[in-house]
């Protein structure tokens, strides 16, 4: 029993110290983001809408169309495991695949593996 407080106790304190760190950079509306490239064929950290709902809305279901595209934060709200989720528009006024106006993003984990970069 007392191994599981002491443990729960270390727990809370080491969340606690690293707290900071997670939020370091601040998220405000109108924040300008670039889409970065990945090396592989998908993205974790970005969430898009699943092809086939993309080729139903008359889209084009492909991930190298947003490759270098500037986004703007429209909107910041929070899951419930405490990431930031924050949806995106494209800066130029047009659709992801041609038919979304918005897409929704884990910004703390697309900064930190890459898939996002600030500007």
């Amino acid at each position: 029993m007392l191994r599981k407080i002491t443990f729960s106790i270390l727990v809370v304190l080491v969340s606690l110290v690293f707290m900071p760190t997670a939020q370091g950079q601040e998220v405000k509306i109108g924040d300008e983001f670039v889409i970065s490239p990945t090396q592989g064929t998908s993205y974790s950290h970005l969430i898009f809408p699943r092809k086939n709902f993309i080729i139903k809305r008359g889209g084009i279901a492909n991930t190298k169309s947003v490759k270098n595209l500037h986004v703007i934060v429209q909107s910041i709200s929070y899951d419930s495991d405490g990431n930031t989720l924050v949806h995106l528009s494209r800066k130029d006024g047009g659709r992801f695949f041609r038919s979304y106006k918005q897409i929704s993003a884990r910004i703390e984990k697309a900064l930190e593996s890459g898939e996002m970069r600030s500007i």
